[in-house]
């Protein structure tokens, strides 16, 4: 039976401490099924599901505390399980571009929890207008929804959000 271990990792950019984490993977035989990494500031950050067998995985576990200490990186390890869901669900991803607001990540994510949406992916990012220097804000939300949700009535109650947030936002189901 598979297991698998949720690993986080934070390290410098200035590093190229990538190889070694893989090379380290190799090594105790286990597998990389999903991974990502995005550099934040001057550091990476690597989340990674792991898969092997339970043996090699409590090793991988038992060595990452060393493993991080000697390579200047800060490392947490979580066991996890595959993600089911338990009714069906239906993918879809939203885009949110307004001015830079505070509470606009809370106030989407407290809508999404209303609603019973799951939240999958996150990605947020402010910026600046080179020819206003007005500060916006970029965010990616991919979610699921269950089957049985009246998707006209989420469209309308997200759309009626936006409106009174003030943002241009466009809702499309994956492909």
């Amino acid at each position: 039976m598979r297991q698998f271990l949720l690993i986080t990792i934070v390290g410098e950019t200035k590093s190229t401490h990538i190889t070694i984490v893989t090379q380290t993977l190799l090594d105790y035989s286990c597998v990389i099924e999903k991974s990502r990494l995005v550099t934040i500031g001057n550091h990476w950050v690597w989340v990674a599901q792991v898969n092997g067998p339970w043996n090699h995985i409590t090793k991988l576990e038992t060595a990452l505390p060393a493993f991080a200490k000697a390579n200047s990186l800060t490392i947490s390890s979580r066991r996890c399980s595959e993600f089911a869901f338990e009714q069906d669900m239906l993918p879809y991803t939203i885009t949110v571009t307004s001015l830079a607001s505070e509470s606009l990540l809370h106030e989407l994510c407290n809508f999404f929890d209303s609603m019973d949406a799951i939240i999958h992916e996150l990605y947020t990012q402010q910026g600046q207008q080179p020819s206003s220097k007005q500060a916006f804000d970029t965010l990616i939300i991919r979610f699921y929804l269950l089957a049985d949700t009246q998707l006209s009535d989420f469209r309308e109650q997200f759309l009626l959000l936006c409106d009174e947030l003030n943002v241009d936002a466009v809702i499309d189901p994956e492909k």
